[in-house]
């Protein structure tokens, strides 16, 4: 298992919030080739003022949904817009983007009720998915991962 990430709420540059695992590219048949996932400051403070109920209840949990989501899908048909959604009694949504093939960075993070899920479910746009409780840190196939602190 790979080294334990924390973010800083406070912080001021951009932070590694995790990686998209290997299961979650061959499900979405994802085009990428870094596997980082970042977050920018601006992103927190979009998430802390504009759900602020989510941010206060669920942004420590951030890290857990990005590396053990309950959906994983696509947003839009946009194959650079992707949705991770983990349920806590609500269901958070972590809404993410991709910047070409290269960079993966998280945009927001809100409630989704039950029936928007299952709506995307129907149209083919989100998936469960139940993965292992091994963490992949993405090492093995990729080289000079960026530390983002």
């Amino acid at each position: 298992m790979g080294k334990k990430i924390n973010l800083d709420k406070m912080s001021r540059n951009t932070q590694l919030v995790g990686y998209i695992r290997n299961e979650i590219i061959e499900k979405l048949q994802l085009n990428i080739i870094n596997k980082e996932i970042i977050i920018y400051p601006g992103a927190i403070k979009h998430i802390r003022e504009r759900h602020p109920y989510t941010y206060k209840k669920y942004f420590h949990k951030l890290v857990e949904i990005i590396q053990k989501p309950d959906y994983i899908g696509i947003a839009h048909n946009d194959y650079y817009r992707l949705e991770f959604i983990k349920n806590y009694g609500d269901n958070i949504l972590v809404a993410l983007k991709m910047e070409g093939n290269s960079i993966v960075f998280i945009s927001s993070m809100y409630i989704i009720t039950e029936n928007a899920i299952k709506k995307r479910i129907m149209a083919g746009k989100l998936y469960p998915i139940s993965l292992g409780s091994i963490s992949d840190t993405g090492k093995k196939q990729y080289k000079n991962i960026k530390k983002y602190r």
